[in-house]
């Protein structure tokens, strides 16, 4: 508009500011709990919670105001509202017993229910008359709404025992039900067992260590998953107009062919550990052993372009993927006054992952491999996002000190370089309590190594 700009970049403050946007935010979080011991060996729990969101938000430029830019000063307007609902109840009970003076035990069973709703609508427009300010009233008005519903229903019983109070044995199994689940699959089960054993209270353990106080052994081994996403399962259309007989007729396109057999990854994982006090408990040693397995990833397969549907790919539990791992810490109490204090803590962590399958076709053969053109490649039996490069050598043929394309020779094949995030990582604390240990300064030092 030939108005001078004063100094700024490309819009003055006045221009801007024409531009009005608003969001307003109403949220209520609603929860109760219930405790109850009819028999002094059994205890119920029941807490139940609804955590409720609406939005909206509104953005107006009208006609000929605002920044001059593009088509801006025609007037644009945006409405966009969103509700979500996440509404979730636990009810437990646990029951104990003590049958013998050197036994304890103590079974739980429960269900879960979570209820996730997420309603969103937005109505927007552009090129709107003067003085116009809903989109209804735009030249060009676009409208679009969408609808996530999740529940998920879980059941779960534990039996936990507990021998000569330094063996603790712990057993169970969950199942869920999710509404994300493929038609053609109902439910999923999470078996667990793990022990704990203090083995430095038994009597037959060395009683002449002097610097070990306590000794615990630990173990696990468990499954546990993670849940499709809300519409993975369905199939959907979009809307779509073809031309008949001269007329406009509407119509649906295939967009995604959802999976009936879809269901959750799942992780399979075991540890091993133990855990150490040492000099009258000023030092606290800690290490863990870990193996983790995940089977049933998802996946977008490649389908046919002769599948007649407007989808490439279709969501399917196709991929395996392994973790393996050391994981140290060390914690020290080296000062100990009452005016001073200080404690070190030091922790070191090893992993090492890869595919172990990439899923195979429904013909059998093997999916094939993911990004092979790439520095970035997945292959089975190797790293997961792993560096790949294709080696190239060069001669300067003509000695003039200068290189040339045809002076660079480029390996067809490619080459595995190593992981593309680091496997050692280590970090060490430093507290300081001073002034009566009234003050406490801490330091963290962090580091990453990396490597194949």
């Amino acid at each position: 508009l030939g108005q001078p700009l004063m100094g700024y970049a490309n819009f003055t403050p006045g221009e801007i500011y024409q531009r009005l946007a608003t969001q307003g935010i109403q949220r209520m979080i609603v929860g109760t709990n219930i405790n109850w011991r009819p028999r002094n060996w059994l205890a119920v729990r029941g807490d139940f919670g609804v955590d409720l969101t609406d939005r909206t938000d509104y953005g107006l430029q009208k006609f000929a105001e605002g920044p001059d830019f593009g088509a801006q000063r025609l007037g644009t307007v945006t409405d966009a509202r969103g509700n979500v609902r996440n509404m979730s109840g636990n009810i437990n009970a646990t029951a104990t017993w003590v049958p013998r003076p050197w036994l304890n035990s103590k079974f739980t069973a429960g269900t879960q229910y979570v209820n996730f709703n997420n309603y969103t609508n937005n109505a927007s427009g552009s090129i709107l008359p003067p003085g116009a300010q809903n989109a209804g009233q735009a030249t060009t008005p676009s409208v679009s709404q969408g609808t996530t519903l999740a529940n998920t229903l879980g059941l779960f019983v534990e039996e936990a025992v507990a021998l000569y109070d330094r063996l603790w044995l712990t057993t169970g199994v969950r199942t869920d039900q999710n509404s994300a689940f493929g038609t053609n699959f109902e439910r999923v089960y999470y078996p667990k067992v793990s022990a704990s054993w203090m083995i430095s209270d038994e009597e037959w353990f060395p009683k002449k260590i002097p610097f070990l106080n306590t000794l615990r052994l630990r173990s696990a081994y468990g499954f546990a998953g993670q849940q499709p996403g809300a519409n993975d399962a369905l199939r959907t259309f979009q809307a779509t107009s073809t031309s008949i007989a001269g007329a406009d007729v509407s119509g649906l396109l295939s967009s995604a062919l959802g999976n009936p057999n879809i269901q959750p990854e799942r992780t399979r994982e075991f540890e091993a550990g133990f855990e150490a006090k040492l000099w009258d408990s000023r030092i606290n040693f800690d290490l863990t052993y870990y193996n983790k397995l995940n089977t049933d990833q998802l996946f977008n397969m490649p389908i046919a372009g002769s599948a007649g549907t407007n989808a490439t790919s279709i969501l399917t539990n196709l991929g395996a993927t392994q973790n393996t791992g050391m994981e140290f810490l060390i914690n020290a109490q080296i000062l100990d006054s009452r005016n001073f204090g200080w404690d070190l803590t030091f922790s070191a962590s090893k992993n090492a992952n890869k595919i172990v399958t990439l899923g195979f076709l429904p013909n059998g053969s093997p999916l094939p491999i993911i990004g092979l053109n790439g520095t970035v490649q997945q292959r089975s039996g190797d790293p997961i996002h792993s560096y790949w490069s294709r080696p190239f050598s060069y001669t300067d043929a003509n000695n003039d000190g200068m290189l040339t394309t045809t002076d660079v020779i480029v390996d067809t094949t490619w080459k595995w370089r190593g992981y593309s995030q680091p496997r050692d990582e280590i970090s060490i604390t430093n507290g300081f309590e001073m002034l009566n240990r009234r003050l406490r300064i801490s330091g963290l030092i962090p580091g990453v190594l990396y490597g194949t």
